[in-house]
C-alpha cells in the first residue's frame, strides 16, 4: 500500500465520519436529541442526589437530652426513680380532657429484649419486633454494654 493510497483512505474515512456527525445534528432531529440528553442528565442528577441522601441519615448522631436538677424540680419529678409520670398539658383543655388527665410514662432511650443480645434506640425498626412484655428500657449505652448487650447492626447511630 502506497502513501497515496493511505491518503485516499484517510480522506474517505474523514468524509464518512463528518457526514455521519452531520446527520446526528440534523436540525429536524435536534429536539429529540435535546430531549434525550435532558432526560439522561436529569436521571443522573437524581441518582446522585438519592445516593448522597441515603448516606446523610447514617452520618447523624442521635439527639441526647440531658435533664438537669432544675428540670426535675420544675416538673415535680423525683430524679432518683427510674420511671416518672409526666402530665401531658397541651394548653387546650375541653370538658372531656379535664375529666381524664392523660399521663405518659418516661422510659429510657435504649431498648433491649429480656432474652436478646442486642440493644436498640427506641426509634429503630427492630424494636417493633420485640413484644411489649419482653422489652427492657435502659438509659445509656454504657448501661446496655454493662449488661453484655451489643449494638444492633440495623440501627443507625449505634456504635
Amino acid at each position: 500500500m502506497s502513501i497515496n493510497d493511505l491518503k485516499e483512505k484517510i480522506k474517505w474515512q474523514k468524509k464518512y465520519f463528518v457526514d455521519r456527525a452531520k446527520s446526528y445534528f440534523d436540525m429536524n432531529k435536534m429536539p429529540e436529541v435535546v430531549f434525550i440528553l435532558a432526560v439522561f442528565l436529569l436521571t443522573a442528577t437524581l441518582a446522585f442526589a438519592l445516593g448522597r441522601l441515603s448516606t446523610y441519615e447514617k452520618q447523624k448522631e442521635p439527639i441526647t437530652v440531658t435533664k438537669t436538677e432544675e428540670y426535675y424540680k420544675w416538673n415535680g419529678i423525683d430524679p432518683t426513680s427510674s420511671t416518672s409520670v409526666i402530665p401531658v398539658n397541651t394548653g387546650i383543655q375541653s370538658a372531656s380532657t379535664q375529666a381524664s388527665q392523660t399521663t405518659v410514662t418516661e422510659k429510657g432511650s435504649i431498648v433491649a429484649s429480656k432474652s436478646g443480645t442486642k440493644y436498640y434506640y427506641t426509634w429503630c425498626s427492630g424494636v417493633a419486633r420485640i413484644k411489649e412484655e419482653n422489652k427492657v428500657y435502659l438509659n445509656t449505652v454504657e448501661e446496655a454494654r454493662a449488661k453484655g448487650l451489643t449494638p444492633a447492626s440495623g440501627c443507625a447511630g449505634l456504635k
